[in-house]
């Protein structure tokens, strides 16, 4: 068998690619980044084959390195070299003696494999965007130690804010549900749901960037980012509950949103929900023990870790309208104070009971001690002097308990009933912060009703 024009054909095509196919293809990659503002994304695309270094020493790509191996194999055919040896063997002689072509052929072919996944490549990072999510979300299921995948997801979706992409919403929808309840299921500690730190730093991203769009056109994706509902696990019953860390990051959003009522109400309403489907009450269960003669509580554990994480819950809101009332931003108090979504109206996340106000107040008071509480994070206030920031902090959200306690009274006035009287504790210790939390809180309170503007935007006649 005769090879015929292998040279002609290979070093044709080689040259062909050399001088046209990859310089436009390079030119094309070097705007991967651009398209969606990533650089995670470009980092991929630099470690999909053949753009990636083999050699970490040299800056050659693999590619670059197959270019040169190609001009290589030109040699033997320009410098006619003939087999120094004879096996006498004909399939073997064959192979000698039309071995300059072969390797021509061979290193073509290789050659011409490399340009095609190159193009590919390209297509896949600079084509339809669908098609680039649904790529890397299947790689995140097959590299899991491989974040830039995640990454380059997050970016893109930020990237798409005001696209109007419907298609892709559904799909970075359900991917980001399961990215969240895998960890939520994943995570061990101690009961407390962590999140990876690229997680927590794309939600801070993206409402930022919502914040800063005329108009977001992926509306699903806006709501799961500002109403914190990818953070709040609905594994409750599992023992799964919300961490300090996030409840840390969820303050950091909710700093930012705070001049923007329409997205602290789409916060307030998925609490609201939150709330009421999973921190609902556990009522006691009773069993006879024989060994005592009476009936004990056998699910008194899980009645204390429920209650301390409504405590919690309540609490971080508590600090939200400290914020709220701080800036001003009498309508999204408003909107907390009317919204409900029970008949009759019913608010689990607003205090009413006097005892509850009273114990929050003292809580929150200046003069107690809050370092030795169980608050799930560290609020801090814009605009507020670091030296003097928990004082200042602390000192609005008792301000807002205060003025939680005026809408008791409004509310109860309306009903025609009287409010009922706090309950004293019967403990020294805490008899003592009652006693001396009383002056600051009927401060508070006249310093609200005192408020005009407040009371008129709020309804509240005294």
């Amino acid at each position: 068998m005769v090879l015929k024009y292998v040279p002609e054909i290979c070093v044709g095509l080689d040259i062909a690619i050399i001088s046209m196919g990859y310089p436009i293809l390079m030119s094309n990659s070097s705007t991967v980044g651009e398209k969606y503002n990533s650089k995670s994304l470009s980092e991929l695309y630099e470690n999909m084959i053949p753009i990636n270094r083999p050699i970490k020493k040299f800056k050659f790509t693999l590619f670059e390195w197959v270019i040169i191996l190609c001009l290589l194999s030109f040699i033997p055919k320009i410098l006619n070299l003939q087999p120094i040896i004879v096996s006498g063997i004909e399939w073997l002689d064959w192979i000698l003696s039309n071995s300059a072509d072969l390797i021509i052929l061979f290193v073509t072919a290789i050659f011409c494999t490399l340009f095609i996944l190159l193009a590919q490549a390209n297509m896949l990072f600079l084509g339809r965007t669908n098609r680039l999510i649904d790529f890397l979300i299947h790689r995140t299921k097959s590299k899991s130690d491989n974040k830039y995948y995640d990454l380059s997801i997050n970016e893109i979706t930020i990237s798409l804010l005001s696209k109007k992409e419907n298609t892709i919403q559904k799909t970075l929808l359900n991917y980001y549900a399961t990215r969240f309840r895998d960890e939520q299921i994943t995570d061990d500690h101690k009961g407390e749901v962590y999140y990876p730190d690229y997680l927590y730093d794309f939600v801070e991203e993206l409402i930022e960037n919502i914040l800063e769009t005329d108009k977001v056109k992926l509306g699903a994706i806006e709501h799961r980012a500002v109403s914190g509902v990818w953070f709040k696990p609905d594994l409750i019953e599992q023992g799964r509950l919300i961490s300090t860390k996030t409840y840390q990051r969820m303050w950091y959003n909710l700093l930012q949103m705070a001049r923007s009522p329409k997205h602290i109400k789409m916060f307030w309403r998925n609490s609201f929900q939150y709330y009421r489907l999973n921190l609902h009450h556990y009522y006691p269960q009773y069993e006879y023990n024989s060994d005592s003669g009476q009936h004990i509580i056998v699910n008194q554990s899980e009645i204390d870790i429920r209650d301390k994480e409504k405590f919690r819950f309540l609490s971080f809101h508590l600090c939200m309208g400290g914020m709220l009332l701080q800036q001003r931003q009498i309508e999204s108090i408003k909107f907390m104070f009317t919204f409900t979504q029970s008949e009759p109206a019913s608010f689990e996340i607003l205090p009413e009971n006097p005892t509850e106000l009273l114990e929050f107040f003292i809580l929150f008071n200046v003069g107690a001690s809050w370092s030795n509480h169980n608050l799930p994070f560290r609020p801090y206030l814009d605009g507020t002097e670091p030296i003097n920031s928990e004082d200042e902090t602390r000192g609005w959200v008792c301000q807002y308990i205060a003025l939680l306690f005026v809408r008791a009274l409004v509310r109860s006035h309306r009903r025609g009933t009287e409010l009922s009287q706090p309950n004293l504790p019967e403990e020294t210790i805490q008899l003592i912060n009652v006693f001396d939390s009383i002056n600051a809180f009927r401060f508070n309170v006249d310093r609200i009703i005192k408020d005009e503007e407040l009371m008129d935007e709020l309804n509240f006649q005294i």
